[in-house]
């Protein structure tokens, strides 16, 4: 097959660098040979190892293949991830399932190596475009997967087989046959990690002395947070406050209306404890390369490779287009930073996106053999992503919340953090008090009086490896709803009127985004 597999490569690349001058036969023997270079942070040949054996075990056994999907099943962490050290020592074909792997290892200490120097290992089942393999139909009688290795640091994908041949994957190629991924994980935080006592997350153990938290609760599928809420497309409240205040006459602020039920009419009112603000849509801004490049950008690490020089390159129709982040990564995870200005810290809010969830995508594929086929990007498009993110209920009460907030977001690709003091000025409302002992709104917007400037200082929190996205400004006198569309289907018996309101959309020039308050109860 090796032989085979050289042949129909060479004629692949020298066929493409006809169809491409810009591309010459040196430069493509330049791409063919390369081989990487390794780092001391990759610990390729201690991943080299694991995959080998994971690999012959899930040959071997049948039962193997099913613990490993139905544990991916589980998405305990809202991803198809598998916490190696979590559930190494649950119970397979009458073994435990580290001791399987461990019987494929010549010395155990390399496998001893590997669990302390990457104590979140995680076996991830990607799902592969146009459902060619997934957890969900991975048909475990009959489909052995390979095993990937993805590292944080280079986007090319060693592709491994314990009874033939193993590979080297060019970032703009996706497997169309079944694949596992071995990768560290990036929404959990092990025991390990000298940051691990200042997570307030709860804390998970296994039998075998391992713990880990959960570095945002929405990660948490263990025990996961459900909250049940009403949720239309245009709540009602927000169409009664856009026509109370004149609509496009912008007469007085929307939210005063659903937070203390003012209008025109009535200028004072209580505060109403029935709303929290949500982010409700989210998106990429730019066009679809402009998004990926936003998110998938490789770390600067400054690590140029692998050295694997055993590996065959196998390089697809090279493009613009970085892929590897769409099967071996899973969900893209989001950070986000809220600073309200009442002396805190800003609130941190995290959500995943698969590709799908951002991106309209339209692949091609390519079939160097008949049983060995590859998916890449021809087009992509971003998209709004509906995601309804609850962040918290917006109180005007002077020492408590700020007329203003500030989002601050970034796309997280490793869990190393730091943080940064920044200073903000914002204003706060003067005509908020009690009456009979209850939390009251005097006037529409600032009531006649004046706004409180207060400068305050404040940590960040963030990740020195992730992608920045930029902060933008929501104010609490912001209109929500800015447009209103009609239209009218008419038939001999009935006329139907079809209406929709555009929300006003908020840019930080890398990303947008939309704020609502949404009744929770």
């Amino acid at each position: 097959m090796r032989n085979i597999f050289l042949l129909v490569s060479v004629l692949l690349i020298f066929t493409y660098s006809c169809e491409e001058p810009n591309i010459n036969d040196e430069q493509n023997l330049e791409i063919e040979s390369v081989a990487l270079k390794s780092s001391s942070n990759n610990h390729y040949q201690l991943y080299k190892k694991f995959a080998l054996a994971l690999h012959q075990a899930m040959k071997d056994h049948q039962e193997v293949r099913q613990f490993i999907k139905d544990e991916a099943l589980k998405k305990f962490n809202g991803d198809y991830d598998i916490l190696y050290n979590y559930i190494s020592d649950a119970r397979v074909a009458g073994s435990t399932f580290r001791d399987i792997i461990k019987s494929y290892y010549e010395n155990e200490s390399d496998l001893l190596e590997l669990e302390d120097a990457v104590p979140s290992l995680t076996i991830f089942v990607p799902k592969l475009p146009e459902d060619s393999f997934s957890a969900e139909n991975w048909n475990v009688a009959e489909e052995v997967p390979m095993v990937a290795v993805k590292f944080t640091d280079q986007d090319k994908v060693p592709l491994f087989s314990s009874d033939s041949d193993s590979y080297l994957l060019d970032e703009n190629a996706i497997p169309r046959f079944p694949v596992v991924v071995l990768k560290p994980n990036e929404r959990i935080i092990s025991n390990a990690n000298p940051q691990y006592s200042e997570n307030p997350n709860r804390d998970y153990s296994s039998i075998n002395g391992y713990s880990f938290k959960f570095l945002h609760p929405i990660f948490n599928n263990i025990n996961p947070i459900v909250i049940d809420i009403v949720i239309d497309d245009t709540p009602d409240y927000l169409v009664d406050a856009w026509q109370i205040y004149g609509e496009e006459q912008n007469l007085g602020w929307h939210r005063d209306f659903i937070y203390y039920t003012l209008q025109p009419s009535i200028v004072n009112g209580p505060y109403i404890y029935d709303y929290e603000e949500f982010m409700r849509w989210f998106k990429l801004d730019g066009n679809g390369l402009q998004g990926l490049e936003a998110i998938a950008a490789s770390p600067a690490t400054g690590v140029t490779g692998l050295d694997a020089p055993e590996l065959e390159p196998i390089l697809v129709n090279p493009n613009n287009f970085n892929q590897g982040s769409f099967w071996t990564d899973g969900s893209f995870e989001f950070d986000v930073s809220v600073g309200y200005l009442d002396g805190s810290d800003p609130i941190e809010k995290g959500f995943p996106a698969d590709p799908e969830d951002l991106f309209d995508i339209e692949y091609g594929n390519w079939n160097p053999l008949p049983w060995f086929e590859f998916y890449y990007i021809e087009n992509i498009e971003t998209k709004a992503y509906k995601l309804d993110l609850d962040i918290r209920a917006w109180n005007l009460k002077d020492d408590t919340n700020s007329n203003e907030w500030w989002f601050l977001f970034e796309e997280v690709d490793l869990e190393t953090s730091n943080e940064t003091t920044r200073t903000r000025t914002t204003n706060y409302n003067s005509n908020i008090g009690f009456e009979d002992g209850e939390l009251f709104k005097f006037g529409l917007e600032l009531g006649g009086s004046v706004e409180n400037t207060e400068s305050s200082e404040f940590k960040v929190q963030y990740n020195l490896d992730s992608n920045k996205l930029g902060d933008e400004s929501v104010n609490f006198g912001d209109n929500m709803v800015i447009s209103e569309h009609n239209h009218s289907i008419s038939s001999p018996f009935v006329t139907v009127n079809l209406k929709w309101y555009g929300l006003r959309r908020y840019s930080t020039g890398d990303v947008s985004f939309s704020l609502i308050p949404l009744k929770v109860q």
